[in-house]
Formats: C-alpha cells, structure tokens, sequence
C-alpha cells in the first residue's frame, strides 16, 4: 500500500510538472508568433543566409534528410520506439513477451500514423504560410502574426506547427517515460532539429514551440491509453 502511494506520489509530481511545461510552451508559441517570429525571421535571412547556404544545399547529406523530411523522421521516430522497447522495456515490464513486442509496435505504428493526420488537420487549420513562401511573396514583416490563412489549401501555407518538432517530441516523451539513457540522444537530436529548422526558413520560431507543445500532448494521451492496458494481459 505504501508503494502504491508513493508511485501514485510521484505520477502526480510528473503530471504537474507536464502542465506546467505545456502552459509555458504554450505562452512561448503565442509570444514568438505574436513578436519575435519576424524579428528572427529577418535577422536569419540578414545574417545567416550567406554562411548556411552551403549546407541548405547538400541534398545527399543524411542530416539534412532527416531534418526536411517528415516521412524519413516518422521512420526514425517508429525504429527508435522498436529499439526502445526491445532494449529497456525491462524497466517497466517483469520481462518480454511476443505479444507484448507484437501490441507494442503496432500501438507505435498506429500513434504515429494518427499523428501524421493530427498534424495535417492542425496545419489545415492555422495555414500559415512557411517563411521561403513570406519571402517569396513578399509578405509585409509588420503582419503579426505572420502570414495566417485559416482553413486553406494553397500551396506553401503549412508552417504551422511544425511537424518535425511534434514528431521528435513524441518520441521524447516516451524515452522519458521509459526513463531510458536514449532521452539524451533523442534530446540532442531534437534540438539540431528545432534550431536548423529556423536557420534553413523552414519554420517560424514560432511553430517549433508550437509543435514541441502539441507533440508532448500527443506522446502523452499515447502514454495514457497504453497504461490502461493490463500488465497481466501483456504478460500472458
């Protein structure tokens, strides 16, 4: 009983200290959108455009694959969730089970393939513009926020939020909740990831926070549901 309270302790600090990270990558998505996405928009494209521009156009880099390709990151997303389970499932498991890999990767591959949607739908929704297309178009910099286009369909008007940031997220949030030594790596990644995004104008600075909030929340509900699974139904 007293284990229970504490474990039941402890889920309640972990839930709290989520909320508070959402609220405040929340405000930082509203602020940067609000009064920085255009500030760093104009400084990277002023500053940094000359000195990146080699590595903007090295299309057979691995790196740079991964951090423009959001079908090559759910890949690597669904390989580290495998290989999570198949290394470090014994933290929170007694041991493995056929059934328990088998149920396990199919979750993985159906949370992920329902998150590709929710982050259509949620680009559907804000339809903003991505900064190459501001700065094709030449889109005033004293919009704020920049560039939005509710519920639209053009071309060039999916920068909000970034999926990348939601994919990368996600699988964070399940390597923190196996408590597993990847976090570091998946943590290193993401933040290559979050800053070349804006170094390379494919996303405001605005639509990183944005994407890393709704990406936590996805990882989060997946968490949930999965915990309401039987131990005893996995382990048979």
């Amino acid at each position: 009983m007293l284990r229970k309270k504490i474990r039941n302790a402890k889920f309640a600090t972990c839930n709290n200290k989520f909320y508070m990270l959402v609220i405040i990558l929340l405000v930082l998505s509203f602020l940067s959108t609000m009064f920085l996405d255009a500030n760093v928009f104009v400084f990277v494209n002023q500053n940094l455009s000359n000195e990146i521009d080699f590595t903007y156009r090295l299309d057979k880099s691995l790196v740079y694959r991964v951090i423009t390709s959001e079908e090559l990151l759910l890949c690597v997303a669904g390989l580290f969730s495998i290989f999570t389970l198949l290394c470090l499932f014994k933290r929170t498991f007694s041991k493995l089970t056929v059934k328990l890999i088998f149920l396990f990767v199919i979750y993985q591959l159906l949370s992920l393939c329902l998150l590709n949607y929710v982050k259509i739908f949620l680009k559907y929704i804000f339809a903003r513009c991505v900064p190459e297309v501001c700065l094709l178009y030449n889109i005033s910099l004293d919009l704020s926020p920049y560039g939005f286009n509710f519920f639209s369909t053009r071309n060039g008007f999916v920068s909000f939020p970034s999926g990348h940031c939601m994919i990368l997220s996600y699988a964070l949030m399940w390597s923190f909740y196996f408590n597993s030594y990847l976090k570091i790596l998946v943590l290193a990644l993401f933040s290559i990831v979050f800053v070349s995004l804006i170094l390379f104008n494919y996303h405001f600075l605005g639509d990183c926070f944005s994407g890393t909030c709704f990406g936590l929340i996805f990882g989060y509900i997946s968490i949930l549901i999965w915990k309401l699974i039987p131990e005893n139904y996995l382990l048979k």
